[in-house]
């Protein structure tokens, strides 16, 4: 809806904000894990324009934005390892069997032992995990491009 008449001057606008990956800088959690700084540029620019077609009667405006993004993230992931899906029921490894397979581009960033666990208290269990190794590796953080 427009409240106001238009002008019998042409106006118009010209804009872009500019977001480059370049001049930024690396995220806390990709420098502790000695991640590569990951690429996001994003580029938004539009105009707008107004005037008269005809003088003092009929007017025009015109107005369009666009966006365009650019990326490329490394994503995080928490997965149980072989050594400790070997010592879950047979259901839960046959379903990891099924739906578990890993990207061939995971990279291993780290892995979780049970002792490293109970002593951030992040396990969650505590006379039920005594017979499993506490060496044993429990997680693996993932790193996939």
């Amino acid at each position: 809806m427009v409240t106001k008449a238009g002008t019998n001057e042409i106006h118009g606008t010209a804009y872009e904000f500019t977001r480059v990956s370049t001049i930024s800088s690396n995220s806390y959690f990709y420098n502790a894990n000695t991640l590569p700084k990951s690429v996001f540029d994003r580029n938004q620019f539009g105009y707008s324009l107004g005037g008269p077609v005809k003088k003092n009667k009929l007017f025009f405006f015109s107005s369009t934005e666009w966006i365009r993004i650019r990326s490329a993230a490394e994503e995080i992931a928490y997965v149980p390892t072989s050594q400790f899906l070997a010592l879950t029921a047979a259901n839960t490894q046959a379903f990891f069997n099924q739906y578990g397979k890993l990207k061939s581009n995971a990279a291993v960033l780290q892995n979780y032992r049970l002792n490293q666990l109970a002593a951030t208290g992040q396990t969650g269990c505590s006379t039920s995990c005594a017979a499993i190794n506490p060496n044993l590796p429990l997680l693996s953080e993932l790193g996939i491009r």
